[in-house]
Parts: structure tokens; sequence; C-alpha cells
């Protein structure tokens, strides 16, 4: 599993927000007035996403998603709809990231536990999950980054996937 080397942390930033639309069933389309980049699919449940494009801590990323050994990747959200208490917000993700159906990394609780006291609500507007490529032994399919994002107090969420092709 070492050739594999994804390692993932999890920080919140913050970057501007922009705007999406939704369709009958909740899911979050790409359609030209959005702001979904990358090919991300997401499914909203009681939050909302204003923006989801990934990036490289720079910049974001192409549309055809071609990463490179040792990228440091974030898939960056702009998230409202938290309930408030206390002043502050209490929010959790988890993240997958698998390649062939082999997963490479897993996490059940990103925030949870590095903030169980929760959040400014500043801070949980924008969301970056992120992950490290590292090596693979293949190169042929894509590492696929799996992730769910929501509301400790009122269970609220929103999940996604996007595909990443790594450059040899």
């Amino acid at each position: 599993m070492k050739t594999y080397c994804l390692a993932f942390f999890v920080t919140v930033v913050i970057w501007a927000a922009g705007s999406c639309t939704l369709n009958d069933n909740g899911k979050v389309t790409s359609a030209s007035n959005s702001k979904i980049y990358n090919g991300i699919q997401l499914q909203v449940d009681g939050l909302q996403v204003d923006e989801a494009f990934l990036s490289n801590g720079r910049v974001q990323i192409n549309d055809d998603n071609k990463v490179k050994v040792g990228d440091r990747i974030s898939v960056m959200l702009a998230v409202k709809g938290w309930k408030e208490k206390d002043g502050k917000v209490y929010i959790d993700a988890s993240e997958k990231v698998t390649i062939g159906g082999d997963v490479l990394s897993s996490s059940s609780s990103l925030f949870g536990t590095a903030f169980p006291g929760g959040v400014l609500p500043r801070n949980a507007a924008h969301i970056s999950l992120y992950q490290t490529i590292g090596r693979l032994k293949k190169y042929d399919e894509p590492i696929i980054v799996s992730f769910k994002v929501w509301d400790r107090l009122t269970n609220k969420s929103l999940s996604g996937s996007c595909k990443l092709f790594v450059e040899e």
C-alpha cells in the first residue's frame, strides 16, 4: 500500500463563492451558468453548494483533471445551510479515495474529531478536502475521490465525487 502513498489532510479555507443550479431531484447540475467545475458530481440533501472545483493549492486545475505524482489536490466547496448553535456550527466530512476498486485511503470523520466544539460559521462556509497524489502501480485508471460533508446538528448533507487522471 506504500506505493499508493496517498495522504490526505483536511483544512477549512476561505475563498470567493458563486452560484449553482439544482435539478428536481436535488442533484447539482453543471449548467453553463453553474459554478461546479472539473466534472464534480454532487448530490445535496439540505446543504447548498455555491461553488465546487479542484485546486492544486495555488490555482484551479484544468477541467481535464490531469494531476502529477506529488501534487496536493483539493476539492474546494462553498457551502451554506449550516445550523448555528451558540455561535458555532458543527460540521463533519468523510472522504474515500479509490483506483480500480482498490481503496487507497478512507476516513469517516475528518472534522468531528478535529473540531468537536464546532467552528465559526465563516470558517464552515468554505471547505477544502485534500489529498497528496502518490506513486501508483498503474496509471491507466482514474483515481476516484468520493466525499460527504454534513451538519452534525441537523444531518443536512452533500455528497459527491470526481475523477483524477495521474500523468506518469
